[in-house]
């Protein structure tokens, strides 16, 4: 009986530990997620600060280096879920 009173406790705290540690590590990969987006180069996923593009239904561009090509931009480093905006391109460089 005495090893079940002391058993109980101590698996409750290192459970509550492990949730702990498993819920910031989801957190901390959203947050990563929403501080950036992506530009398709080529079909390579180039990472590029998050851009605000103004309200639309254009694809949003950036361009990375001065005077060269805009390319479009993502929500994600897959190049799935592009990100709409007036049809403006932001330079990044």
């Amino acid at each position: 009986m005495k090893f079940k009173r002391m058993f109980l406790p101590i698996l409750t705290f290192m459970f509550a530990i492990s949730l702990a540690i498993a819920g910031n590590a989801n957190f901390n990969n959203e947050m990563d997620q929403q501080q950036y987006d992506y530009a398709d180069v080529n079909g390579t996923p180039y990472q590029i600060p998050a851009l605000d593009c103004n309200e639309g239904e254009s694809q949003c561009r950036a361009r990375i280096v001065e005077n060269g090509p805009s390319y479009d931009v993502y929500d994600d480093e897959a190049l799935s879920i592009p990100v709409e905006g007036d049809g403006s391109v932001t330079d990044v460089f």
